[in-house]
């Protein structure tokens, strides 16, 4: 019979080259004619390959039908689909890739797996009717049926068309039909049947408004019925019996058994059969109804999974003790532990090498607000392979129906990347504007606003001189560290660095934040540079037998501050007469200066330190501009 289903099929469709090949089942295969096609001595080109992926597509997804579950084979041009027996994958029916869609070889599987599974089944039942009378083979199926169906975990077609089987065999039946509704049409479908022809399927859209579902669905009682009184049992020629399945008190089906045979032939089922069936079916509904119970629960499950693996946070839900009961993909990614070492402890075992992680956890659970959420940003954790993370963790509770708290959900983010990037980013843009742009992505975007600022301007005296006298290297070497010193200063008084010009700094106060004490801050940046300079100078003096000397320029006013340039490139910055003004105070300056504005030395809060205000011209204004004076004293 194998050897016909593939000839007819090849004689059909020539250029599809069908062949298949089996790895399992080869008794049941030797017995039926089959034994040409086993695994063992032929050379199938990629099988094992084939069948790995197969297994694969169907552990991800149990609920895949048999029209989506093959494996297109580009290598060898190949379409190969499984051959089932008893849920199991024993072959593998495969033909050449064409314009043809795969259905065609997906029905040469799906036929296969049929006629196999039909005969695994007749040849296990038949292998019971020889062990004992009519009576105890009955009894013995029963108590088969009901511990097979025990053990049912879905509601494919393969399940239906086993109980079908099972049923088949018990009454003596010629024919059986499982016919279920579809929960989401509301239309019944028939899901298995045994030795109906095809011509005698039902061929309208299946209803209970009126005929045999009909009559099930009135009475909710199993009853005989004669060959012609229902078009839906056309295919019966003596009688048959007909058994509701209810679902929820609803009508959700039926199986129909058709024309019982004896040794003297057909004859009627009987009143007993039809007690019997309706013990059987009620039975069989309980069991699909478990089922279908099982598969919204798990749909339900499946949709929250899915939810919560699309989001890019990672979630764990613990209970009011304190036991991890949910944890999403992305948690599980960062913790580094698989998913069943995980649930179901409690949160001090698995985070016990995290301190900084186990202290967000077990604060809340000390805190006494039961509503309130808990942020906590950049906590240090570790995971099992060894990489450190950042993240910014939320804790919220969780209340029952009753309105009592029954746990608390952590959801975290992995800021990790981001921190890499601001820490990268700070090495060549100001960290105070790093943050800015990063926090507020309108930041980002061409374009400035008028804002108070203070502005200092800071610039080496005589460096042009003494970089003739310096190599290049030596050059390069003394700015980095002269650099580091004065930007290191800039920060500790919350400044912000603009850019460096050469041996000249740009550095802001007051933008992007500003304070009450931008001015002041400059100010004493200002003099702790000279400060530092003086140590600086000590160790140059003795390596290259100069000191460095600078002066600065500090204004303050409102400015442009935004960012300057192009969609492509841009820098922020700020423009305006106020820093023109600073930078023309820096040129003022004399070595060990400081030259401010009137503006900034009203916000100083020891005025002392500076002269008595003196008029200066500078470049681009007309009339002289009242300045005051600091001097440094070296060392």
């Amino acid at each position: 019979m194998v050897s016909k289903i593939i000839s007819d099929y090849n004689n059909k469709y020539p250029d599809l080259d069908i062949d298949c090949s089996f790895h399992k089942q080869k008794e049941l295969l030797k017995s039926i004619g089959g034994a040409k096609y086993l695994l063992e001595g032929r050379q199938i080109p990629y099988y094992e390959e084939s069948l790995t992926f197969l297994k694969d597509k169907l552990d991800a997804n149990k609920s895949l039908d048999s029209e989506n579950l093959y494996f297109i084979n580009e290598i060898n041009d190949t379409i190969n689909v499984p051959i089932f027996c008893n849920d199991e994958i024993i072959g593998i029916a495969f033909g050449r890739k064409s314009n043809i869609k795969p259905n065609i070889i997906n029905s040469v599987g799906i036929q296969l797996s049929r006629f196999i599974t039909k005969i695994f089944f007749t040849k296990k039942i038949k292998s019971l009717e020889s062990r004992a009378n009519i009576k105890d083979l009955e009894f013995e199926s029963i108590v088969q049926l009901t511990n097979m169906l025990s053990f049912c975990d879905n509601l494919s077609n393969e399940t239906l068309e086993y109980i079908l089987i099972h049923l088949v065999s018990l009454y003596a039946a010629s024919k059986g039909m499982f016919i279920l509704r579809d929960s989401n049409t509301n239309i019944y479908e028939v899901r298995a049947t045994f030795e109906i022809r095809e011509e005698d399927m039902p061929r309208r859209m299946l209803t209970d408004n009126k005929g045999l579902l009909a009559e099930l669905k009135n009475t909710k009682k199993t009853f005989l019925v004669e060959s012609d009184k229902f078009n839906l049992v056309k295919f019966v020629e003596h009688n048959s019996i007909c058994s509701p399945i209810y679902f929820r008190g609803n009508l959700l089906g039926c199986i129909i058994l058709a024309d019982k045979e004896s040794r003297k032939g057909f004859i009627h089922f009987s009143d007993l059969d039809a007690n019997l069936f309706d013990s059987l079916t009620k039975e069989i509904s309980l069991t699909i109804n478990n089922l279908k119970l099982i598969v919204d629960l798990q749909t339900s499950n499946s949709l929250i999974d899915n939810i919560m693996t699309s989001i890019e946070a990672g979630i764990i839900k613990f209970t009011e003790f304190g036991e991890i009961e949910y944890v999403n993909k992305k948690a599980i990614e960062i913790i580094g532990i698989e998913r069943d070492l995980i649930q179901n402890q409690h949160y001090g075992i698995i985070f016990a090498d995290n301190v900084s992680f186990l202290e967000v956890i077990s604060n809340y659970e000390l805190a006494e607000s039961d509503n309130q959420a808990q942020v906590v940003k950049n906590v240090p954790f570790i995971s099992m392979n060894g990489t450190i993370h950042t993240l910014d963790t939320t804790i919220t509770p969780v209340y029952d129906k009753n309105k009592d708290r029954s746990g608390y959900i952590l959801s975290f983010d992995d800021i990790s990347d981001m921190q890499k990037v601001k820490t990268t980013f700070k090495k060549y843009v100001s960290g105070n504007i790093v943050d800015e742009i990063l926090d507020d992505n309108s930041k980002s975007d061409l374009g400035g606003t008028l804002s108070d600022a203070c502005v200092l301007f800071a610039d080496i005296r005589g460096f042009t001189a003494f970089s003739e006298k310096t190599s290049a290297s030596e050059l390069v070497s003394i700015l980095n560290q002269y650099f580091t010193e004065m930007i290191d200063i800039v920060y500790e008084y919350n400044g912000t660095l603009d850019k460096i010009i050469g041996d000249e700094l740009m550095v802001l106060f007051g933008v992007p934040n500003n304070t009450e004490h931008d001015c002041q801050n400059a100010v004493d940046c200002a003099i702790t540079m000279f400060k530092r300079l003086d140590e600086f100078n000590e160790k140059l003096e003795k390596s290259h037998n100069h000191k460095l000397k600078i002066g600065i320029g500090i204004h303050y006013g409102e400015v442009v501050a935004g960012n300057i340039g192009s969609d492509k490139q841009m820098n922020y910055t700020v423009i305006g007469d106020n820093v023109n003004q600073a930078a023309r105070f820096c040129s003022h300056a004399s070595p060990n200066e400081i030259v401010i504005s009137e503006d900034v030395y009203k916000k100083v809060s020891d005025q002392s330190l500076f002269s008595e205000s003196i008029l200066i011209n500078v470049k681009g204004k007309n009339n002289a501009i009242p300045v005051r004076k600091f001097t440094h004293s070296t060392i």
